[in-house]
């Protein structure tokens, strides 16, 4: 109850500092704020969650089920699974087709990115139980965990932990503008570390704008290179002309794979940039897994996402679906 007051009070606040990119007193100023604050409101989740990793994962991954394949070890701040055994992934590939089918194609709510929308919702979880499943499997967990060091969970909000997004020109009114927004070269300030797990629902060719990013070690040269990123003055987005002036172009690598293939990457340490010049639809499911003491304040400013939690779930599934899972 004293935490949700803390909360009301604080929101208009939080909503302030938040605005356009933290833009107020800057990234790097915004997220220590953002996590002293939630470390005060949800430490005890955290420090809970890094104890059971440091001393129960292999106990936890057990009850949860044994991973099936070889587990992927994420390098340079990303690792791409082509393997297709991944546990639920045909099963997601054709569930989200139903909901592509149903959703895509049509204007939902692009509001501030015209070429990019969720059509996800949450009544597809009773309907689509890959969806969660996938998540929440031991194969997925081992190598998100690993990366880690702690048991995160699904984010709630910016940017939501579960999202079927479709990148295309169709919708946006200035298809030949200049890349702007998400298009341009942007590390995320949602939590550090976090992972994005990337699930390529359809064929990615260049010509459906591809999710793009520099590998952690080639991000880190940049960021000094860029000198002031993510201050008050250096902003949130980079431009290629500024990017390739620190960095070469031929570190890109860009996600251009079949459907089933996997990423899973920190879009905090890996510069990264999409869904330019998509001529035509790209979809992609997109994982976001974070702490309970993230580093903005999303979970105050937007609607928070839930993720339906049954009794006979395993404990580490609960723990990825609910922030604040405490055993009794």
């Amino acid at each position: 109850m004293i935490g949700k007051t803390i909360d009301v009070v604080f929101k208009p606040a939080a909503k302030i500092l938040e605005r356009n990119y933290m833009s107020a007193l800057g990234v790097n100023n915004t997220t220590a704020i953002a996590r002293a604050y939630n470390s005060l409101r949800f430490g005890k989740y955290h420090e809970y969650r890094k104890r059971r990793y440091r001393e129960n994962f292999p106990e936890l991954i057990k009850e949860n089920g044994n991973p099936v394949a070889p587990v992927n070890e994420m390098k340079d701040g990303w690792v791409i699974d082509t393997s297709g055994r991944l546990p639920y992934l045909e099963e997601i590939l054709r569930e989200s087709a139903e909901i592509i089918d149903e959703r895509g194609g049509e204007k939902q709510h692009l509001r501030w990115r015209p070429f990019f929308q969720d059509i996800f919702i949450e009544d597809y979880f009773p309907r689509c139980p890959s969806i969660l499943n996938f998540a929440t499997s031991s194969d997925v967990l081992s190598t998100v965990c690993s990366y880690l060091g702690f048991i995160p969970t699904l984010s709630y909000s910016r940017p939501y932990g579960v999202r079927l997004v479709e990148s295309w020109n169709k919708f946006d009114d200035k298809p030949d503008a200049l890349p702007r927004e998400s298009q341009l070269f942007h590390l995320d300030y949602h939590d550090k570390p976090m992972v994005y797990v990337i699930v390529v629902l359809r064929e990615i060719t260049m010509e459906r704008g591809p999710f793009c990013f520099l590998p952690k070690s080639v991000s880190a040269k940049a960021e000094i290179g860029l000198g002031d990123y993510h201050t008050k003055k250096g902003g949130h987005r980079v431009t290629d002309e500024k990017m390739y002036a620190v960095v070469p172009e031929s570190e890109l690598i860009r996600l251009c794979y079949p459907a089933g293939t996997v990423l899973f990457i920190d879009s905090n340490v890996c510069f990264h940039y999409g869904s330019r010049n998509a001529v035509k639809p790209r979809h992609l499911m997109m994982f976001a897994y974070v702490s309970t003491i993230r580093t903005d304040f999303g979970d105050l400013v937007v609607k928070n996402m839930r993720y339906p939690v049954r009794k006979e779930d395993s404990r580490l599934r609960r723990m990825i679906l609910d922030r604040e899972y405490l055993p009794r």
